[in-house]
């Protein structure tokens, strides 16, 4: 997990991709997306600080809006605080039916956390389909 100024591990990057249904052509272009960032020189946004004059990278911050009047998931907010709380804590995966709300955790739960991940707020689709189907 991004706990410091750097990027995830290729392999993080990998499972992560994978476990959203990604082949290999996708991981490929991912892992290029990363070393593109990871690259000396490469151009990072910036946020100047009119107080002391420095210029502090701009996280990203691409959380989608949470859901209003969340009722009823103490114990599974709960679950993923414990479960990212560690020092070898990984990727986290929350399953279970169409239309349980797992989105919504997971939104709900990221905008409670944002404060632990200072590097980055970001959230990915997975599409929601089985292969073959689109």
């Amino acid at each position: 997990m991004l706990r410091r100024a750097t990027l995830p591990g290729v392999g993080l990057v990998s499972t992560y991709v994978r476990a959203c249904g990604g082949d290999d052509a996708e991981v490929a272009v991912w892992l290029a997306a990363r070393a593109r960032i990871a690259a000396p020189g490469a151009s990072v946004p910036v946020a100047s600080t009119a107080a002391t004059g420095l210029c502090l990278p701009v996280p990203p911050r691409q959380l989608p809006p949470g859901v209003a009047g969340m009722v009823g998931r103490c114990r599974e907010l709960a679950e993923l605080d414990a479960a990212t709380s560690g020092s070898e804590c990984g990727l986290v995966v929350v399953t279970g039916g169409p239309g349980v709300g797992k989105t919504a955790l997971a939104v709900q739960w990221a905008h409670r956390a944002t404060t632990r991940f200072p590097t980055a707020s970001c959230t990915s689709t997975c599409a929601g389909t089985v292969r073959g189907s689109r």
